[in-house]
């Protein structure tokens, strides 16, 4: 039987490109604000994330017998001081960044928590490290780092498994709105400057996935940012 993946935050640029992928060798199951058109083994359900609805769906398709594998691609970033953001803005992005993930894996948890859930979070290398722009954005990241480790310490002795996938700079969506010299500055504070290919995301998620990485909760796919 294949995995079953859940993943959130569907309609971004990197996820859409990792779920072609991911749905070769796996069932996905997307939760997307956009309508996004089924493919085979894909299929795509429209919400505006509110969670007993999104629990509904989640136990009309997850089977008693699947291990469902969690994955949260949410992602909104700021584009501009934090002193010029309103307040609405800064909610907005702590929700979609860390409450809905927080949110979500509480009612999996609390409802699945027989059948063995993992999560996989995704956060950011440059947001881990700090940066100009970014006050919310990097907060939000790194509570998600961090609230990984804490139930991980909590529920990993039940065999719920946690981690974050840090990732460096790639090419399309949230990069879109940085100035060349900002993305060549961000480059160039890593080992290796240049952009992380997808491929190189979906080989660290698929051993993830499939529990090939190491025990560390902290995964990192960013050509050594510092």
């Amino acid at each position: 039987m294949k995995k079953k993946l859940i993943i959130f935050g569907c309609s971004s640029f990197l996820c859409t490109k990792i779920i072609k992928n991911l749905s070769k060798e796996y069932n996905v199951l997307g939760f997307s604000q956009k309508k996004i058109k089924n493919s085979k083994n894909v299929k795509y359900i429209k919400t505006d994330y509110d969670i007993q609805n999104i629990l509904f769906n989640l136990k009309k398709e997850i089977k008693k017998n699947e291990k469902p594998i969690l994955i949260f691609f949410n992602a909104v970033a700021e584009t501009k001081a934090f002193i010029n953001l309103n307040q609405s803005e800064i909610k907005n992005f702590i929700k979609i960044n860390l409450t809905l993930p927080m949110l979500l894996s509480n009612i999996v948890i609390k409802n699945f928590f027989y059948q063995k859930p993992n999560f996989i979070y995704f956060s950011s290398s440059r947001a881990f490290y700090g940066d100009v722009g970014i006050s919310v954005y990097s907060a939000t990241k790194i509570a998600l780092v961090n609230f990984a480790r804490c139930l991980s310490l909590e529920y990993g002795k039940y065999d719920l498994n946690f981690k974050v996938i840090l990732l460096g700079l790639v090419k399309g969506g949230l990069v879109n709105k940085l100035s060349k010299k900002k993305i060549n500055e961000i480059l160039n504070r890593s080992k290796i400057p240049k952009f992380i290919k997808i491929k190189e995301i979906i080989k660290i998620l698929k051993s993830t996935i499939d529990k090939k990485t190491s025990e560390k909760i902290i995964i990192k796919c960013d050509n050594g940012y510092r």
